[in-house]
């Protein structure tokens, strides 16, 4: 099966930071449901690397993560009030450190701010 475009951008950031791979790495095993409406929903899980994979067959998530309408145009737009836009349930520690590192990758953080 080929990646999905999504994980395998991701991935091609997360390898040229060996810090955010590293990050993750401790959260192996762990499964996150990505919800975009209305979009299906993309269940990941982190790889022993560090970096994502698909979930398959689709598992139950340790973290969800669910965005909401305004939340595209809050990125675009460099709002600081993205968050209000996304909700997360589940394991916390997963998503203090995907929220760190998808914060911190350069060159995501390059493509939000043009």
């Amino acid at each position: 099966m080929l990646p999905h475009p999504f994980v395998a951008a991701l991935n091609h950031l997360l390898a040229r930071e060996a810090w955010a791979t590293d990050r993750l790495r401790p959260f192996a095993g762990r499964a996150v449901r990505l919800r975009v409406p209305p979009l299906p929903d993309l269940d990941l899980v982190v790889a022993g690397t560090g970096l994502l994979a698909r979930a398959t067959p689709p598992a139950e998530p340790d973290l969800t993560v669910t965005l909401k309408p305004g939340a595209l145009p809050a990125l675009l737009a460099r709002d600081d009030r993205l968050m209000r836009e996304v909700e997360v349930a589940g394991d916390t520690d997963l998503a203090t450190a995907l929220q760190f590192v998808f914060r911190n990758l350069r060159l995501l953080r390059e493509v939000i701010c043009l």
